[in-house]
């Protein structure tokens, strides 16, 4: 094969865009540590539940616990999505944690496994926060447990998140597995060339066309 048959204009041009392509692609979410995702610390056990815990990370109020599979709270649900425990907000309560190394005006992502609790179905909707400010509701809904996000862009550098029931009474919602992750913007270079160099390539297409007919 001739290099030089092959190395037409168009095929630089598309090679050159990909090249800078991925170059320039962003880097992948990276992920905060979100300290006793999980709520496994304490062990409260099988079966059992326990309001106000002091937990790792974690601050409980008055509405708001841990519980095992199987508990008098969580024994019409499935079990939790990792490990065997979840946290309960119940009527307004309410769970919080500093989430370190994010800088303000930045964007991030929360996200976290909801399920409604079974044996006495209240119907509970959370409202998750970042310093106060509210980035979204969800209503807990089904007894089986969904993963729900938020996006939005931080209010300050190691932002508060904050995850409260809104609907007084005893309506509870079970929560498991809470992620935090960093949001990057697109590459400087992918947003100047990405839009150009495939110009590029048709013009070079157009060019090989014109030069294949005079030919």
């Amino acid at each position: 094969m001739r290099l030089g048959r092959y190395l037409t204009l168009p095929r630089v041009g598309a090679l050159l865009a990909l090249g800078i392509g991925v170059l320039a692609a962003p880097r992948p979410a990276a992920a905060q540590t979100v300290v006793n995702n999980s709520f496994e610390v304490p062990f409260v056990g099988p079966g059992a539940f326990s309001y106000t815990p002091v937990a790792p990370g974690w601050t409980f109020d008055a509405g708001s616990g841990i519980s095992g599979n199987g508990s008098a709270f969580t024994s019409g649900n499935p079990p939790a999505p990792s490990g065997s425990q979840v946290a309960f907000i119940q009527s307004t309560g309410s769970i919080q944690q500093a989430i370190t190394g994010t800088q303000g005006g930045n964007n991030y992502r929360v996200s976290f496994f909801v399920a409604q609790r079974a044996n006495v179905p209240g119907p509970q909707t959370l409202r998750v926060l970042a310093d106060g400010n509210l980035v979204g509701t969800v209503a807990a809904g089904t007894t089986s447990y969904k993963q729900v996000s938020f996006a939005f862009i931080a209010p300050s550098s190691n932002f508060t998140l904050r995850i409260e029931g809104a609907n007084p009474g005893d309506n509870t919602a079970f929560v498991d597995l809470v992620t935090a992750e960093f949001i990057p913007e697109p590459g400087a270079l992918q947003l100047a060339f990405g839009g150009v160099l495939p110009l590029v390539g048709l013009a070079g297409a157009g060019r090989f066309r014109r030069l294949k007919r005079s030919g």
